[in-house]
């Protein structure tokens, strides 16, 4: 007789899907699953995920330590000073230096804005509007480089195709090495609360 491991604790949202899902998030695990299929089947794809589940909670309780660290060694005030100079700050150059890249490129965007998504560095629309985090500023020259020039790459593609990386790679050459200095950053400003 095979003996049964416990299921970890998980909300479970049924809808019309075809596939399962798993997300760790907040401690907590969230499976989506199809309507009819059966709670046996949902468990034991928990199951085969277990490597999965573990690891993603492992690295949330990493991040928590280190948030809680980086806020005990932090005065708030003064956080709260440097957040408006960087958004002040990113506000005047961003948009001067996507207009430096767009002369360059020989591209019009129909505006360059900034923003405070989280999740992106920046995002171009099929009008042609750009909009920038101000957490770019927190990078280097060249990662808010490779970034602007992703934007207005998107003027010419509006896809990711070949065609694309290819203008990237022409005003950018190692857009590689700034995407791992960036996906660093990100995770860093996720520990500050940025």
């Amino acid at each position: 007789m095979k003996s049964q491991t416990q299921v970890p604790p998980y909300k479970l949202i049924r809808s019309r899907r075809r596939t399962l899902s798993l997300q760790a998030k907040n401690g907590g695990l969230i499976v989506r699953a199809p309507l009819r299929l059966p709670q046996s089947e949902v468990e034991r794809f928990i199951e085969a995920h277990r490597g999965w589940i573990e690891k993603r909670f492992a690295e949330q309780a990493a991040k928590e330590r280190a948030r809680a660290a980086f806020e005990a060694n932090t005065d708030p005030k003064e956080y709260a000073r440097q957040t408006a100079e960087h958004k002040a700050r990113a506000k005047r150059e961003l948009p001067a230096r996507a207009q430096e890249w767009a002369h360059l490129m020989g591209i019009t965007p129909a505006s360059v804005r900034v923003g405070s998504a989280r999740t992106r560095w920046g995002s171009c629309n099929a009008a042609g509007a750009i909009r920038l985090s101000w957490r770019l500023i927190l990078a280097d020259k060249e990662a808010i480089d490779y970034v602007i020039v992703h934007e207005l790459a998107h003027l010419r593609q509006m896809n990711h195709g070949e065609a694309f990386w290819a203008i990237v790679a022409r005003y950018a050459p190692d857009y590689k090495a700034q995407r791992v200095k960036l996906r660093a950053l990100q995770r860093r400003l996720e520990i500050e609360g940025r």
